[in-house]
């Protein structure tokens, strides 16, 4: 089986990935922020609307597997956040 990177290379340019990481790291902005509902025009994808916390961590989790990005949730007694 091959691993992300070859994975990557095989199916995504290097712009593509840089394109996901980006909307990734803007996922996790607005987690963190606790901002929600939240409707955001995002360039090359048009109007993102995201209703709650769990699907904003739910579209982070999936693309970070698509691509390999890694980043972690921290949860705590007062609250939950992601980082990379």
């Amino acid at each position: 089986m091959a691993n992300k990177k070859e994975m990557n290379k095989k199916y995504f340019k290097e712009e593509g990935i840089e394109f996901i990481e980006t909307l990734i790291k803007t996922l996790i902005r607005l987690f963190n922020s606790n901002d929600f509902p939240n409707s955001n025009y995002i360039l090359g994808l048009g109007n993102m609307k995201v209703e709650n916390k769990e699907e904003c961590l739910g579209r982070i989790i999936m693309l970070s597997e698509l691509i390999g990005f890694r980043c972690k949730v921290i949860k705590t007694n007062k609250k939950m956040e992601v980082v990379y």
